[in-house]
């Protein structure tokens, strides 16, 4: 894994860690559009990615680049989310429209890294990359049913 792969893999370690630590933070508001069920789910898919990209990067010889990259992209990500939600974090469409723009990243970084994985091989990481690509794609369309329907 050259150092411009690790730094992707870095980006997405961001996007799931972050993706978890939000769903945490807001699931008092958010399980009035959502199940509580289904947030904890969330919560427990991107925990065990973020483990799983940890433990990809470190047989790959590619901590010393992933985890400093993630730790800057989750600071960039944290300021962006703050900067768009402000002070309504118990405002549910704020929430799912910030959610909006963040699964839409998400995705993107996923799909970038998913090619990646293919081509280096790395069957691992494809099969990670693509089960996240779907479970992010499929709470992106549920955001949009919600926000369609809910207010």
């Amino acid at each position: 894994m050259n150092e411009f792969q690790a730094k992707k893999l870095g980006e997405i370690l961001a996007f799931e860690t972050l993706s978890a630590q939000f769903f945490e933070k807001t699931k008092g508001t958010l399980k009035e559009k959502f199940s509580e069920e289904s947030l904890n789910e969330i919560i427990e898919k991107n925990t065990l990615r973020t483990a799983k990209i940890k433990e990809i990067s470190e047989i790959n010889n590619a901590s010393e680049i992933t985890i400093p990259k993630s730790e800057k992209t989750i600071q960039k990500l944290i300021q962006m989310q703050d900067k768009y939600i402000g002070d309504e974090w118990d405002n549910p469409a704020e929430l799912l429209e910030w959610l909006g723009f963040f699964e839409g990243a998400a995705i993107v970084h996923l799909k970038l890294v998913e090619g990646m994985a293919e081509k280096i091989e790395n069957e691992e990481l494809k099969t990670l990359t693509k089960e996240a690509v779907e479970s992010h794609h499929d709470f992106f369309h549920k955001i949009g049913e919600v926000m369609k329907t809910s207010f």
